[in-house]
């Protein structure tokens, strides 16, 4: 995906937050943004790939939990 956008790593701040930290340094969120994004990534196109193996033109729900439960399964 690439360019992270500045809601991505707002929104890991925020995460932080609620598991408990008082103060998020700057580079942890963006640590954890990334690594998000990458696992996004990864589970969108082995979601796509799902969705053309079952012949679909349209990217579904089950898809995406499918291809997030298997994740790291390879």
């Amino acid at each position: 995906m690439g360019i992270m956008p500045e809601v991505l790593v707002y929104q890991s701040e925020e995460l932080l937050r609620c598991v408990g930290a008082e103060r998020v340094d700057e580079e942890a969120s963006y640590a954890l943004a990334e690594r998000l994004e990458d696992h996004a990534e990864d589970i969108l196109l082995r979601a796509a790939r799902l969705a053309v193996r079952r012949g679909g033109k349209r990217l579904k729900a089950d898809d995406i939990i499918v291809a997030a439960e298997t994740l790291g399964s390879d």
